[in-house]
């Protein structure tokens, strides 16, 4: 999401909230959810605020997303936009404060011109150096997508990306800690997550680690190349069987009037098995394909300063050997129609409520 349009004004511009935060300007809002440029009241910080109306019902449910929230790893990267804190408003409401980005988010890039190959390549090269720091310490985001991928200017005037939307993550997986992989997977409309982007293990209610973050950055990538997502359906049960078991198109099959090379398709076959254990074990070796992919086109890839230190996911199972997978069910043909995703907080309400009524 871009934090750069307004929105209109909300009662709540010029207040102050928590006693931290000043409101500048309203810029998102809608159901129980709004967000703000804020200012720090001491330092005068800049910090993106999202305020979040919490039902009765699901108040203990909130109280232990936050203190979950607190408990999780600090890391930093210069891809990934930071929680900077998170609390209580008052008794119906919380609060999450992150730094403030200011760029143009890539949804809104792929609804003009094609993304040239090369381009789109550096681009989710460097969402694989923010993921990669969360695998480090044990932080999954679950929910890469192109309206969390934001593109700012570099030093050098090329992209520079900002991933967004690591706190709903966190939150995420302490449901499924709360709630078991499979309840979670059946109310996952409903809280989190784009289902065009959704891995397979997501889908099926199974344990999920990082590979579900090179799943998704794997769709992502595939529709800059093609321009179209993996798969689309007129439901969201027929969109959710077709990434657990179709399979996927290849590339100059979803986009004939395009080429591309051996080393793209192999990028994109590689990040989007069905099964974990035969994707790309970690970040880093996602970032390799890449690599030769840019090679292939003529490209040379970025040194090795800009590499990760270490195998972000080298602990992982060793890829077993390839077996032929079992024949997939019969699920409904493609059709042109897209499931368009909840902003992320009013799914987050819904999944607070979802988390209390499981409790």
């Amino acid at each position: 999401m871009s934090l750069d349009e307004d929105w209109g004004r909300s009662a709540l511009v010029g207040t102050t909230v928590a006693g931290r935060y000043r409101i500048v300007a309203q810029r998102a809002g809608g159901g129980r959810a709004e967000v703000f440029e804020a200012a720090h009241v001491e330092h005068g910080a800049a910090v993106a605020l999202a305020i979040v109306q919490v039902p009765r019902e699901a108040a203990a449910a909130a109280d232990r997303a936050l203190a979950d929230i607190a408990a999780a790893p600090v890391f930093r990267n210069p891809h990934v936009v930071p929680l900077v804190d998170a609390g209580r408003v008052d008794a119906g409401s919380v609060y999450f404060a992150s730094e403030l980005v200011r760029g143009i988010a890539l949804r809104t890039h792929m609804t003009g011109p094609v993304i040239e190959q090369r381009r789109a390549l550096a681009v989710m090269r460097q969402v694989l150096q923010a993921v990669a720091a969360g695998h480090e310490h044990g932080s999954v985001h679950r929910d890469v997508k192109p309206e969390a991928i934001v593109l700012t200017k570099g030093g050098d005037g090329g992209d520079f990306v900002k991933l967004l939307e690591y706190a709903p993550g966190v939150m995420l997986s302490a449901a499924a800690t709360q709630l078991g992989e499979a309840t979670l997977a059946r109310v996952w409309q409903s809280a989190f997550g784009d289902l065009r982007y959704i891995s397979p293990e997501c889908v099926l209610g199974k344990k999920v680690d990082g590979r579900a973050d090179l799943y998704s950055i794997g769709a992502v990538l595939y529709e800059l190349l093609t321009g179209h997502p993996p798969f689309v359906a007129d439901d969201v049960a027929a969109l959710m069987r077709l990434h657990a078991y179709a399979p996927i198109q290849p590339l100059k099959q979803r986009a004939p009037g395009r080429t591309f090379t051996p080393e793209l398709e192999a990028l994109a076959a590689g990040a989007l098995h069905k099964t974990p254990e035969r994707r790309f074990r970690s970040a880093f070796e996602m970032m390799t394909a890449i690599d030769e992919a840019l090679r292939s086109l003529g490209e040379a890839p970025p040194g090795e300063e800009e590499r990760p230190k270490r195998d972000s996911l080298a602990a992982l199972v060793p890829r077993p050997p390839e077996a032929p997978l079992p024949p997939p069910p019969v699920v409904p043909a493609n059709v042109d129609r897209l499931v368009r995703p909840l902003p992320w907080w009013t799914r987050l309400w819904r999944w607070l409520g979802v988390g209390k009524s499981q409790a």
